[in-house]
């Protein structure tokens, strides 16, 4: 059986060439293998995956931040695909129950995106359908984007009950740049921060992209309390009305799957709607 060395683990981890029964506890990895064909080889995904990979019906044998172990025993699986980062712990427990888990990094940018996508396909042994996929989303890629672009954006995740904005170590800041414009905080050294609400009134973004996690956290922080209580009555996309809200299983943009191409044409549509 072939091995993998992982950074994380720090350990060589069992791969079957071809894994016929998989888990997958996150919601991009999940992504990219039903985007390779590869769904009915699923036995197992978590309580997140339904949220970002519609229409998947396979059993829940966690959430993002806990794996069950009886049910991951039930499923027998002969690989299981975590994330770094959020999964780190999780994936070090799985490893010493004896799992082979693979823990897949957490991208940056949507090139680390296309570059996960050929590593998951070559351990499924469809090495050459990822390489063929991620081509094709590279020349979808290539086609998009404008510059100058049409204007700023302010984005930021799940308002009210983290507030957190991308910065220039975010795929975010890639999928604004290839939906025509300027994250404003795309030279900032940092990837997902809470940022000073000062700053965003100093540099007056051209519209706000707010992306709620659930309708009852746009009824707690609705957009309009956001901007009183920040002093952000006066920044250019406010009093031009082009404010975007959006839940995150509408335009999930903290998705990090290959179907991200898709919620990128939907943020350019939508921005060019507001008028931007």
């Amino acid at each position: 059986m072939p091995k993998f060395f992982h950074e994380i683990l720090r350990r060589y981890v069992e791969v079957p060439e071809s894994p016929e029964r998989v888990v997958s506890l996150y919601p991009s990895i999940t992504d990219a293998i039903v985007l390779l064909g590869a769904e009915d080889r699923l036995v197992g995904i978590s309580s997140w995956c339904p949220v970002y990979v519609k229409g998947i019906r396979k059993p829940v044998v966690g959430s993002p931040t806990q794996a069950n172990l009886e049910r991951l025993k039930s499923a027998d699986p002969d690989l299981v695909f975590t994330t770094t980062g959020i999964q780190r712990s999780v994936s070090e427990e799985l490893a010493k129950a004896g799992f082979s888990v693979i823990p897949i990094p957490t991208p940056k940018t949507v090139y680390g995106i296309l570059d996960n996508l050929v590593v998951i396909g070559s351990l499924l042994g469809l090495g050459d359908r990822a390489r063929k996929l991620a081509a094709q989303i590279s020349r979808e890629m290539s086609q998009m984007g404008i510059e100058p672009p049409r204007g700023s954006v302010y984005v930021e995740i799940w308002p009210g009950k983290y507030s957190i904005t991308a910065g220039a170590l975010s795929f975010i800041t890639d999928y604004l740049r290839l939906a025509g414009y300027q994250n404003i905080f795309a030279q900032k050294l940092e990837a997902y921060f809470t940022p000073s609400f000062e700053e965003v009134v100093e540099k007056s973004p051209d519209a706000v992209v707010l992306v709620y996690e659930t309708k009852r956290d746009v009824d707690q922080a609705p957009p309009e309390k956001l901007f009183r209580e920040r002093g952000w009555a006066n920044i250019s996309a406010v009093r031009a009305n082009r404010v975007l809200v959006r839940l995150e299983q509408e335009l999930p943009l903290s998705h990090s799957g290959p179907s991200f191409i898709n919620v990128v044409k939907r943020l350019s549509r939508e921005l060019e709607e507001l008028g931007l």
